[in-house]
């Protein structure tokens, strides 16, 4: 068995016409010139469907005349454009290195040069060094003429602590941070009274922004630090040094005492204090009802989940609680759960399902990455339009399965405008060992959380897994303690359930599909028009192998491709569906193979096991239309007894897929270890 890798790219004028394809079909006899099958042109699905394949590969410059085509099966035209492609793809990624191998020159280069200014820094006792060699503006960025902000390709500061139009491309070593002071001496920052302190007060566990947009136009200053000094009063310990910046920096007003930002969006890796600066920034909102001319104060705080909310809630309750003599009310009611100042300012928890219909001046959206874009734009934006001074929050850590709804913002505030962006994140272009590209994605940085994130990486890049519903580990690091963002959005979030598999896994798992030693071979009927088929191993390297197809009309075409395969491999074995087992050939198969037949229940678990295995990148798969196209449109949901199809289309070739890539994965668990 011979399974094909991914197509080679192909271009406009590369493929024969449909005429000049029967004229070679027949002028070749209609007969396979690599293995000398027959062809048919009847069903494209066969493997015996006819093609005209190139001599010469369009890769290696052969044209599609007639002298350099040839009569191909669609195995045999599939697996040369395999080798064609793996040709093409090693190009490309030698050429990756090449690119790589570039840019981590330029950024030891950078780091070269950081450290001399930092070396200057301690010479002249603090004071900023004159640079040797002008710094012009980037090329690669775009600036908006209304605020100044900007957005680099290469990866650099969206406003770090330096003069605009430097060429700065990744942050100093977070070691050392008075080298983000000296080089924000002159810079807007040290211009705007309300950051000035903060830039020049970077404490040693904490680091700039990588991406922060410039101060608003009309802003001459900021309720910041009062919003630091009351939650101060309210807890007994200041605000962190980020969450004082992000504050200052939310809260910027104009001559007129109005906020300035309408919206913004706060990012960073998770556990870093997000919870803690919302709640603050909400008793702020609730307590300061008199800056705004519409009355009482409404908060929303849309989470996720009620519980995530009702945590972030819980320390201002027990707050109001205690302070009922002076108005405070608290409510600690199901789906009610609030604080209520004593003015009839309140905080209220939603969940994702219940904004509709409420008026709030300032909305808080939690964990956005898992929420669809209608609810902010069809249920909370239209609400805002009559309230002074509105302010709608997006907080979130990234997700490899993010919505559209903080990528697409997060987008726009990149190239400057009217949204305020404070990101926290990790460079792609870094390794992920890299530990300073670890405390960019973290503001606030200790021994603890290093060492958390280095366990974390360790799981990621482990080679096995059991966990049921696991994301891409590699992924999910990114997305958690890197905060790295996906460039494009989950669009299936609206569908139900969730993918079979993280985006992009099955279509890297495409290879050629060579077993050694036994096989489980699958069937399983789709409503007698037609079989699925499936075959899996292990190639040398112990990785499973699969081939799935699709065979039209009777059954036993596949009981004759399993039994000429078997014969030659002993040991092997066949996994049918429960309305399958009593068919006369698989008892005829019986005598020279072991027969399993496969109950709905058998499948859920099966399903699981092929997850794993995908998401351990454990599998090779031969590339083959059907089966794709049924994994990109299957929809799963998740339960005890395993995994549930939750979509209503064709799923019969996973099912003989999961079958065999099951029986197969169980072997290896049920071996015995050996020590």
């Amino acid at each position: 068995m011979t399974g094909a890798s991914p197509p080679a790219r192909r271009t406009r004028n590369h493929s024969a016409t449909p005429a000049q394809r029967l004229r070679i079909l027949e002028r070749d006899g209609m007969r396979c010139r690599t293995c000398g099958v027959g062809l048919t042109l009847t069903d494209p699905r066969l493997p015996t469907h006819g093609h005209a394949g190139h001599v010469l590969g369009h890769i290696e410059g052969g044209k599609p005349t007639d002298d350099n085509l040839m009569a191909q099966c669609r195995l045999c035209n599939q697996q040369a454009g395999g080798d064609a492609g793996k040709a093409s793809r090693r190009n490309r990624v030698q050429a990756y290195e090449r690119e790589l191998e570039k840019a981590r020159a330029e950024l030891e280069r950078v780091r070269d040069e950081l450290r001399a200014v930092n070396a200057n820094a301690d010479n002249n006792n603090g004071t900023p060094p004159t640079p040797t060699t002008p710094r012009g503006p980037r090329k690669n960025g775009t600036r908006n003429k209304k605020n100044g902000a900007r957005a680099d390709e290469n990866g650099g500061f969206f406003g770090e602590p330096g003069a605009r139009g430097s060429s700065v491309l990744a942050t100093p070593s977070p070691a050392d941070p008075k080298v983000l002071v000296a080089q924000g001496l002159s810079s807007v920052w040290q211009r705007c009274e309300w950051t000035r302190e903060l830039a020049n007060s970077i404490p040693d566990n904490a680091i700039w922004p990588r991406y922060m947009s410039y101060p608003h136009p009309d802003a001459i200053g900021s309720y910041g630090a009062k919003l630091a000094t009351m939650a101060e009063e309210r807890r007994g310990k200041a605000l962190r040094w980020w969450q004082q910046l992000a504050a200052a920096r939310i809260l910027e007003h104009d001559r007129n005492g109005a906020l300035c930002w309408r919206e913004w969006l706060l990012t960073l890796s998770r556990q870093g204090g997000k919870s803690w600066l919302m709640s603050e920034l909400a008793m702020w909102r609730i307590q300061h009802a008199p800056l705004f001319d519409d009355g009482a104060q409404l908060v929303m705080h849309v989470a996720d989940k009620l519980q995530t909310g009702d945590e972030v809630q819980g320390y201002a309750r027990a707050w109001a609680k205690s302070r009922k003599d002076e108005g405070w009310k608290s409510s600690e009611q199901a789906g009610q759960k609030r604080v209520e100042a004593p003015d009839g300012s309140r905080w209220r928890v939603f969940s994702k399902d219940t904004p509709y219909g409420w008026s709030a001046g300032l909305a808080l959206i939690d964990e956005v990455w898992a929420l669809r874009a209608a609810i902010v734009e069809d249920g909370i934006e239209p609400t805002q339009i009559e309230r002074t001074w509105p302010q709608l929050g997006l907080l979130s850590s990234a997700h490899p399965r993010a919505t559209s709804l903080f990528i697409d913002r997060r987008a726009t505030a990149l190239l400057g405008g009217s949204i305020l962006l404070l990101e926290w994140s990790t460079p792609r272009y870094l390794e992920l060992s890299d530990r300073q590209g670890w405390r960019m994605a973290s503001p606030h940085w200790t021994a603890q959380r290093e060492q958390t994130v280095e366990r974390a990486l360790q799981r990621a890049l482990s080679s096995r897994s059991s966990a049921l519903n696991e994301e891409d580990p590699i992924a999910t690091f990114r997305g958690q303690y890197l905060n790295q963002w996906p460039e494009r959005a989950d669009n299936e979030q609206t569908l139900p359930g969730d993918a079979l598999f993280t985006p992009g896994a099955w279509a890297q798992l495409a290879g050629p599909a060579d077993p050694v030693g036994p096989v489980v071979f699958a069937v399983e009927d789709f409503a007698g028009i037609a079989v699925a088929v499936a075959a899996a191993g292990r190639n040398p390297s112990g990785t499973i192998t699969l081939e799935a197809y699709v065979l039209p009309g009777d059954r036993r075409v596949a009981y004759d491709w399993i039994a000429a395969h078997s014969a030659s491999r002993p040991g092997s074995s066949l996994v049918v569906g429960t309305a399958l087992a009593d068919d006369a050939p698989v008892v005829e198969l019986g005598a020279s193979l072991t027969v399993v037949p496969m109950s709905y229940g058998d499948t859920r678990a099966a399903l699981s096991l092929l997850r794993q295995v995908v998401n351990r990148r454990g599998l090779v798969h031969a590339e083959t239309p059907e089966l794709d196209s049924q994994v990109k449109a299957c929809r799963v949901g998740e339960g005890t007894a395993g995994l549930r199809v939750a979509s209503s289309g064709r799923w019969d070739v996973i099912r003989a897929a999961a079958w065999a890539v099951g029986a197969v994965e169980r072997e290896r668990r049920n071996a015995p270890s050996v020590y």
